[in-house]
């Protein structure tokens, strides 16, 4: 059960930050003229440029997204530095014997 809730956790993270990523223009923005494209890593939206534009989702670029930042929390956050937490707690236990 730990397991799943680890990756749940996980995927909420990576979710969220790709909604949030949708706010800030790609790098790849400036490649394509006349089109914004938002969305980091990978560009996720795009939007011809001129009034009243209709905005496109990408959904495999969306769902790469969350793939990435899914990842990249759960390698950090549980890999990284639970491994330190816990060794920090190991030394600190044999410094106060």
């Amino acid at each position: 059960m730990r397991g799943l809730e680890r990756l749940l956790t996980s995927i909420l993270f990576g979710l969220t930050v790709t909604l949030i990523s949708g706010i800030f223009p790609s790098p790849l923005s400036y490649v394509l003229l006349g089109v914004a494209l938002r969305g980091l890593p990978f560009a996720w939206m795009s939007q011809v440029i001129y009034p009243n534009a209709p905005i496109k989702i990408e959904y495999d670029g969306f769902l790469l997204d969350v793939i990435f930042w899914a990842s990249v929390f759960y390698i950090g956050y549980y890999r990284i530095y639970k491994n330190l937490r816990r060794n920090s707690s190991k030394k600190f236990i044999e410094v106060s014997k």
